[in-house]
């Protein structure tokens, strides 16, 4: 159905307002909803998990480690896997390879390497993130959720001058997974914002046939890109096209 005049300018007028809201929007990255077992037992107001953290922690390294692979292949003992998982992370004994190890191993359940991954993000080594990771992030065979919560905890770590990590995130944002490709826009801003820019121009003439969370972060970042031009530069015909497609 064709949109009338008044319409028409009420939607440039809202476009130009909209725009204006979301360059102030907050940059930091976009934290996606944790998988069904946090490592955070004070989230988790009960004894159990505090008892099982403590027995973990008293254990050999061996003995925690095939524990902790048995227990991750019964993914509905939900609250043991808390203490577990939080104790993977205290544990002083436990290297990057360790995690590493756990992380790129297809056999261990995908709790047990999103655990890893959190781990992993908050003990990143100084050499930066390791080649696992970012062959994680690539591999669109990988669940997805993983591939998110790796991009997501990671994105202050990514080398925009190591070609690796560039191309990754490149991979990973022409996902069909939302989220993946969500993620992978808002790091490559942060770290190469002409490519995560000239991306949001491809969906922004493409509408038609992109996601709305493709589409989502693309108007964030042509937001924050634009608002350094004065208004009168921006198209605001184009602009109307991706607020309609946005909110129809």
């Amino acid at each position: 159905m064709r949109i009338s005049v008044l319409v028409k300018k009420f939607l440039y007028s809202f476009s130009c307002f909209f725009l204006l809201i979301v360059c102030f929007a907050c940059f930091s990255p976009t934290v996606v909803s944790a998988a069904s077992g946090s490592v955070n037992p004070a989230e988790v107001h009960d004894q159990d998990v505090d008892e099982i953290y403590d027995a973990f922690m008293n254990q050999s390294k061996e003995e925690f480690l095939d524990n902790l692979l048995n227990l991750s292949k019964n993914s509905s003992d939900y609250e043991s896997m808390l203490g577990v998982g939080y104790a993977l992370l205290k544990r002083t004994d436990f290297t990057h390879e360790d995690y590493l190890a756990l992380i790129s191993d297809p056999n261990n359940s995908v709790h047990l390497r999103y655990v890893a991954i959190e781990c992993y993000a908050k003990k990143i080594p100084d050499s930066g993130v390791d080649n696992v990771i970012i062959d994680l992030i690539s591999d669109s065979s990988v669940d997805p959720s993983l591939r998110v919560i790796a991009i997501a905890l990671l994105h202050n770590n990514f080398d925009v001058q190591n070609e690796a990590h560039v191309s990754a995130l490149l991979c990973a944002s022409d996902s069909e997974h939302d989220e993946v490709a969500y993620n992978a826009i808002k790091a490559l801003e942060r770290i190469y914002p002409e490519c995560a820019i000239a991306i949001a121009q491809d969906i922004y003439n493409n509408l038609e046939n992109e996601s709305s969370a493709r589409i989502d972060i693309a108007s964030k970042v042509l937001a924050r890109h634009y608002s350094a031009y004065p208004l009168n530069r921006i198209n605001l015909d184009k602009l109307g096209r991706l607020i309609k497609k946005l909110y129809h």
